[in-house]
């Protein structure tokens, strides 16, 4: 399976991105998750197969200035840059990306409950990183 969509992932949490990757992996190559390796690098991975990954704040800005997205997989804790401390703003990425392109279909895959953003502007849709519906999703994303 090819992938047809232009998709940038901005997750910095290595267990989050691995779970992510093992999932679209698993879709594009269409074999049996046993048979897919151990996945050593995921944002490598998933940049060699065409996704756009981003780890930092920064780096998100960057890909999101660069590109135009059909989907943003944004989460909501994370370093400005590699080296800082988590902080919780991701989410203030919402508007640049609708203003860049009001089309792109943002996921949020923030674990923080929706009371907690107040004031911000909030995802499409959300998802727990944690459950089947990651998946649900991934698989939605690949299929259209």
């Amino acid at each position: 399976m090819a992938i047809n969509k232009r998709v940038l992932i901005v997750e910095d949490d290595i267990d989050s991105l691995e779970l992510t990757a093992d999932v679209l992996l698993y879709e594009i190559q269409n074999e049996p998750r046993a048979v897919i390796k151990k996945i050593d690098d995921p944002a490598k991975e998933l940049r060699q197969k065409g996704f756009d990954v981003a780890q930092t704040y920064s780096e998100a800005e960057q890909y999101i200035q660069a590109n135009d997205y059909d989907y943003i997989l944004l989460d909501h804790k994370m370093p400005r840059a590699k080296g800082e401390p988590v902080e919780s703003i991701g989410y203030t990425l919402i508007p640049v990306i609708r203003k860049k392109n009001p089309r792109t279909i943002i996921i949020g895959t923030s674990s923080v409950p929706d009371c907690l953003l107040a004031g911000l502007d909030l995802p499409d849709r959300h998802i727990n990183k944690i459950t089947m519906e990651l998946e649900t999703i991934l698989r939605e994303i690949l299929d259209t």
